[in-house]
């Protein structure tokens, strides 16, 4: 079953979290990495990759910042390391903080 719905050992996850003391501003940073993995998927730089999300994090609010997350399966490490690529070329350009966890143990 974890084979099937593309979850470890069998694919890599990355978990993103952006925060920040706007509330709309991790949602459109998410937003536009997702665009920005969709479009490396469509150009067949990145083959296997999944995304779910955006949406809030479960811990929606930590004192004064806003959560967003967001959920990416690679079936490849090559894959992986590409997304990663991509996320911290969307790091570099935005004042919102963005941490991703690969492979994580809880999603909170």
């Amino acid at each position: 079953k974890r084979k099937d719905s593309f979850y470890p050992p069998y694919t890599k996850l990355i978990r993103l979290v952006a925060s920040s003391e706007h509330f709309n501003e991790p949602e459109e940073v998410l937003r536009n990495l997702k665009n920005n993995l969709v479009s490396a998927i469509e150009s067949n730089e990145i083959k296997a990759v999944s995304i779910l999300g955006p949406t809030t994090a479960p811990l929606a609010k930590l004192k004064t910042l806003y959560r967003w997350h967001m959920l990416i399966k690679a079936q490849t490490l090559a894959d992986q390391q590409t997304v990663i690529k991509i996320i911290n070329e969307i790091r570099r350009k935005t004042k919102v903080r963005l941490a991703f966890d690969r492979d994580p143990y809880d999603m909170l």
